[in-house]
């Protein structure tokens, strides 16, 4: 009868302990994915969404493509094959090389203004 709350547990914290960490596309991109250099040039991870490399950048106007949602899949797109380490693309003033493949997923990318 006087009971306190201890603490809240979701349906996704349950998920999450039996399977791993789930991707939410509506949580915000972890800090971890943008690391910026001394260049002024950044260090992405292939799994950033398209959403938020847009939102970094400050890239508003034309709408979204829908064919893709991350940014390996805007380099998959563009170079209609998969990539190797030291490829790249322009896409909205932005040169967006492959640094690093993870057999053939794109692991990290260099993102600069062009």
């Amino acid at each position: 009868e006087y009971g306190g709350t201890e603490g809240l547990v979701t349906l996704e914290d349950v998920l999450e302990e039996l399977v791993g960490e789930i991707h939410d596309e509506h949580r915000q991109a972890d800090a971890q994915t943008f690391v910026q250099r001394e260049d002024g040039s950044w260090l992405v991870d292939g799994s950033v969404a398209i959403d938020d490399l847009v939102d970094r950048f400050g890239l508003k106007g034309e709408p979204l493509p829908r064919d893709y949602t991350t940014i390996s899949g805007l380099v998959l797109a563009e170079l209609e094959r998969i990539p190797a380490a030291g490829d790249a693309v322009t896409w909205r003033g932005l040169r967006i090389e492959v640094v690093d493949m993870d057999g053939r997923r794109i692991d990290k990318l260099l993102v600069a203004r062009t």
